[in-house]
């Protein structure tokens, strides 16, 4: 039952995906206080495996930097009995998937109020996260990647909860994407996703515009009857206006799901806080009433069951009494969208062995994936038939296989030899003046019938299956790509290689980022290999800037850093550099040009002058908001620069603004009177 994990007391296994399994626990502190939690840890079979420990500390980094009512929350990053764990926020409600999938089951309908709501709220912890900045200020730019029913959480109170960033990139990452994984759900990516495009937060916008169209149309946008045909749904299909399905449906609600669901990123709306705009304004409009208050009504009265269950651990928890006695009675597996995570099926697609360690495109993965590929073990439990079916066959070919072996028969049912009996299938065929065919696989270097095929590696005259060779059809995008294979180049586009062995694959093309992938190919197996080449990035320029005084750094408007600011890459051409420390009054200007390749280094020393100010009969003096003081007042030292003053005289109801550049070592006088 329960055991002890560190400083939690694991309760019950929720779940397990292909990298960890989700647990609900308990922790304890003092005079017997008790609080559930859930508990992310990774397989103790992939703690040894150094890239999938730092993909699951990447998550965990990231989410620990989300504070947010509208994103569950991370308590805790830790380390027990050989595996890594995160500690997370437990949320007593139900996962979107499960409010959906209840409403069709009892025939209730969400209310239109209730939906638009849910993704309004929904935009908010989205936007948050988009928005997110490392302590220097600098744009985390995270994208969930996963916005699907299953991690939207809507609590007992009426709250929604993003949850599970574990597939979200963001700029601090130290890992890429897990090579031959496809991550997200295949009905709610966005096109560029499933292009394996760039994508930045319109891409979640794109997810959220599918959840709101499902929830108020009541059935599936672009879910078909196969991977590859959902895929192409998502790509190329038209998106079915909601009206037409439902006539009743206000045209503003319309065209905010039209415009989420935008083909191109840029018809989209710019951000999710201008959805969330949207969406309220349009409530507003249309008089729909919907709060936390309401969707929390809603959730008790359509999870009654649910939430009396809760209130017995809530009871138990008050009473001091062990969680244990009734979480195993109360807790069942359909509670799994209230622990603050999502269920892990459909997370992750794994490809079949021997597919390259690059990035590939959904649609790529979906159509590369032979037809032989081993099952999930998902997928064996939920069809058991399958493997019946399997031993049918097998037993079947075995017998043929025994009749035709005893027979003496070839492949064709005719009369042959017994070594043609014991090679069913795979005779050799004539080749040129009688030569059996396999002759040209013994002369390395001859080029085939169509001048395209190069044989690179010699393959014995063994008939074995396990003998054939592989075939690779190489491709490129761009075209015109020059492929090596371990080092040595290939000439034409199709190559015969020995299978069980890995070989190194490489293509260049001026211009554009080498490509490498590492091959192993099956006996007989044939392959396409489409080396998609991504232009080389320009060369970055240098910058190097010291000033005295030390003052904040702003280039073209966009804040770096404090001087020093030691080797930065920008980007080559010219820059608006500004100087600014409001403490010592610094505001100092500069142009930077910079250069592809080269290190540009600026050191400033700003000098001071004198600042007089006159006014007859007085006036406050203003730098900004800062008042510096009422005449008279003596000359003030400020750092060389451009200012913009402010004089007030609120009795004469006179207000009047300079601006002054100040240079070292020199005197500028202001003088104003209200009197004229």
């Amino acid at each position: 039952m329960s055991r002890r994990f560190g400083k939690y007391q694991l309760l019950k296994r929720i779940a397990a995906g292909g990298m960890a399994e989700i647990h609900l626990a308990k922790q304890r502190g003092l005079q017997g206080f008790e609080k559930l939690v859930v508990i992310k840890m990774i397989l103790p079979t992939l703690a040894a495996h150094k890239s999938f420990v730092q993909m699951f500390l990447d998550e965990a980094r990231l989410a620990a930097q989300l504070n947010h009512p509208h994103v569950v929350q991370i308590y805790d990053l830790g380390h027990a009995e050989g595996s890594y764990f995160i500690a997370m926020e437990y949320i007593r409600g139900e996962n979107l998937r499960t409010i959906i999938r209840e409403s069709r089951k009892q025939a209730w309908a969400i209310p239109l109020a209730h939906a638009v709501k849910i993704i309004s709220q929904a935009c908010e912890g989205l936007h948050y996260a988009h928005t997110r900045t490392d302590p220097s200020g600098a744009p985390l730019r995270i994208v969930h990647r996963d916005i699907s029913p299953q991690n939207i959480l809507l609590s007992f109170e009426g709250v929604v909860k993003i949850v599970d960033f574990g597939i979200a990139k963001a700029a601090t990452q130290f890992t890429e994407t897990r090579a031959g994984v496809l991550k997200g759900k295949y009905a709610y990516m966005s096109p560029e996703q499933v292009l394996s495009e760039p994508v930045d937060a319109r891409s979640d916008i794109f997810s959220l515009g599918v959840v709101l169209w499902e929830m108020v149309c009541g059935k599936r946008l672009f879910k078909r009857a196969s991977e590859l045909l959902t895929l192409k749904a998502v790509t190329e299909d038209r998106v079915t206006p909601p009206r037409e399905l439902r006539p009743e449906l206000p045209q503003e609600l319309e065209a905010i799901i039209l415009k989420a669901l935008a083909r191109e990123p840029a018809e989209r709306f710019i951000d999710a806080l201008q959805m969330h705009l949207a969406l309220e304004a349009f409530m507003k409009r249309a008089d729909l009433s919907s709060s936390a208050v309401h969707l929390g009504a809603f959730m008790k009265a359509r999870f009654a069951a649910k939430l009396e269950s809760l209130r017995k651990i809530e009871s138990a928890q008050a009473a001091g009494d062990s969680l244990e006695s009734i979480l195993f009675d109360d807790l069942t597996q359909s509670s799994t969208g209230s622990i603050g995570t999502s269920p892990v099926e459909d997370l992750v697609v794994e490809l079949p062995p021997g597919t390259s360690e690059r990035a590939v495109s959904p649609l790529e993965q979906v159509q590369t994936q032979p037809h032989d590929a081993v099952p999930s073990a998902r997928s064996r439990r939920a069809r058991p038939w399958g493997w019946m079916l399997a031993a049918l066959l097998l037993a079947g070919g075995c017998l043929a296989f025994f009749l035709y072996g005893r027979a003496g028969l070839d492949g064709r049912g005719n009369p042959g030899t017994a070594a043609d009996a014991g090679a069913i299938g795979h005779a050799p065929q004539p080749g040129p003046a009688g030569a059996p065919a396999d002759a040209g696989e013994r002369d390395a270097g001859r080029s085939g019938p169509d001048g395209g095929e190069q044989i690179l590696v010699t393959a014995p005259p063994d008939r074995s299956p396990a003998s054939r060779p592989a075939t690779l059809l190489l491709r490129s995008r761009p075209q015109g790509a020059r492929f090596e294979l371990d080092g040595k180049p290939v000439q034409g586009s199709k190559l015969r290689l020995q299978a069980g062995r890995t070989v190194q694959l490489t293509a260049s093309l001026e211009g554009c980022e080498p490509w490498s992938e590492r091959l192993r190919l099956r006996p007989g197996e044939r392959r396409t290999i489409v080396a998609r080449l991504s232009p080389a990035a320009p060369a970055k320029a240098v910058l190097h800037l010291e000033s005295t005084p030390a003052a904040d750094v702003y280039i073209d408007g966009k804040k770096v850093g404090r001087s020093p600011i030691s080797d930065l890459e920008i980007e080559p051409g010219t820059h608006r550099v500004r100087l600014v420390d409001k403490a010592l009054h610094v505001s100092h200007r500069l142009t930077v040009r910079a250069r592809a390749g080269e290190r540009t280094e600026k050191k400033i020393e700003l000098g001071q002058g004198t600042l007089k100010v006159r006014a007859r009969p007085w006036a406050h003096v203003y730098l900004g908001t800062e008042k510096l003081g009422t005449t008279p007042f003596p000359p003030m030292k400020l750092y060389e620069g451009r200012y913009k003053l402010r004089l007030v005289n609120p009795q004469l109801q006179g207000e009047q603004l300079r601006t002054v550049e100040l240079r070292s070592g020199e005197m500028v006088s202001v003088e104003v009177d209200f009197l004229k």
